[in-house]
């Protein structure tokens, strides 16, 4: 005599923490056959019913159950400047900045859309979780540099940090800090006396040139005719 029924073995993916998904093309159920034989019936004697001796099997073994579950959480960072320019109309386009890192794995430049600058949004994985990345911010300058302009020579460098959200771990969270390594007029600045060493803040990251019309001179020449001595032309 013998009993035979079918369970499922699944895992709850519903109940997975969050950023937590099974692993695409693994197995999320078994199928489990178990199998109850009846081997042998003694009775106990009268009115007491029979003694039974029953054999259960499971196939496959539970050996064979195997769940791969993966952690998966995503999250960016913007970085943008700001741009002035004095003596003259700022236009879009007029001037290009660079963002990059030394490492030479990441390099981007843009342009001004009128005083505003925005980099792409850089991407992070849960790779890069409890990690910092540093990138720098500084103006492109032309060569030769376009008469009557004076650039702005600053030079920033952005710390970022990623971490998770604490509400949601599927996220990821950034944290950035700003420095101005450079000075306007090209003087590096003494690693004492940046702002993260000065319990300062800076927020924006700005770049100012200034336009100046250069002067144009003119150059007479004359020459003198005539006898009169009161005569003074100019050129004598």
């Amino acid at each position: 005599k013998q009993y035979t029924m079918v369970l499922e073995l699944a895992e709850d993916v519903s109940k997975l923490p969050e950023g937590v998904t099974a692993v695409a093309g693994e197995p999320t159920s078994y199928d489990i056959t178990v199998t109850v034989r009846l081997i042998e019936s003694t009775p106990y004697g009268s009115g007491f019913g029979n003694r039974e001796q029953l054999e259960v099997s499971v196939s496959p073994s539970n050996s064979g159950f195997k769940f791969y579950n993966e952690y998966k959480a995503t999250g960016d960072v913007l970085i943008s400047a700001e741009k002035s320019l004095s003596g003259k109309t700022l236009e879009d386009n007029s001037f290009s900045f660079q963002l990059y890192n030394h490492q030479g794995t990441y390099s981007k430049t843009k342009s001004n859309t009128g005083s505003t600058v925005e980099f792409d949004a850089i991407s992070y994985s849960e790779k890069d979780i409890g990690k910092t990345y540093t990138y720098y911010v500084e103006e492109v300058k032309p060569d030769p540099i376009p008469g009557g302009y004076t650039y702005d020579q600053s030079k920033y460098k952005v710390d970022v940090v990623v971490s998770v959200d604490p509400d949601d771990a599927s996220r990821l969270v950034t944290q950035k800090t700003i420095n101005k390594i450079i000075d306007a007029e090209g003087h590096e600045i003494p690693w004492d006396q940046q702002a993260s060493q000065t319990n300062q803040t800076i927020s924006t990251i700005s770049f100012s040139n200034s336009y100046e019309a250069e002067g144009t001179s003119i150059t007479l020449d004359a020459k003198k005719t005539g006898t009169n001595p009161q005569m003074m032309m100019v050129g004598e």
